[in-house]
């Protein structure tokens, strides 16, 4: 019968005690003692398991993130084409024009294909409509509109910059 020391108080006692019978501490038995590192080895090893999933799920989520920046932000930064500057420019005219008028709530606007463009250049819109609105007396007309939109610029986080202005035709 060895003897061995108490982990907790140092002082020798037998190794088949069930406890230290000076400080009342469990006795680490040698059978005790390989189930205790069969334990640690497997919660290492679940460790190692769960640490490499959660790196696989990471590089995972960094790949989908970069798949859809790829797929998604070239996308937001497509060529504009004619159609996206015209219904541009007539949502630009729609809004100046109502900042003009006595009753902006009362502007019934036209469909957008009836806004005549009168011209384009140098990313200039010229734009012309026919629109019913109410006058200064609350009298319903139909009112000859010029629009000017300039600075088209699309945003990358989506949505467009411009400057519009409107005026009422004789």
């Amino acid at each position: 019968m060895p003897l061995v020391n108490c982990s907790e108080c140092d002082k020798t006692i037998s190794d088949r005690a069930a406890a230290c019978p000076h400080c009342g501490a469990p006795t680490v038995t040698a059978e005790s003692a390989s189930k205790k590192a069969a334990a640690v080895k497997k919660y290492e090893t679940e460790k190692r398991r769960i640490n490499s999933a959660f790196a696989i799920a990471a590089v995972a989520v960094v790949g989908a993130i970069g798949a859809a920046y790829l797929a998604f932000g070239k996308r937001a930064q497509h060529e504009w084409t004619y159609d996206n500057y015209r219904s541009t420019a007539v949502h630009a005219c729609e809004k100046a024009i109502k900042e003009i008028a006595h009753d902006p709530s009362s502007v019934e606007f036209p469909p957008p294909d009836k806004f005549q463009i009168i011209s384009t250049e140098a990313g200039v819109w010229k734009l012309k409509v026919q629109a019913r609105a109410k006058n200064g007396f609350g009298a319903v007309r139909v009112f000859d509109f010029g629009c000017v939109v300039a600075q088209m610029v699309p945003q990358s986080g989506g949505g467009v910059k411009y400057k519009a202005s409107a005026t009422q035709l004789p």
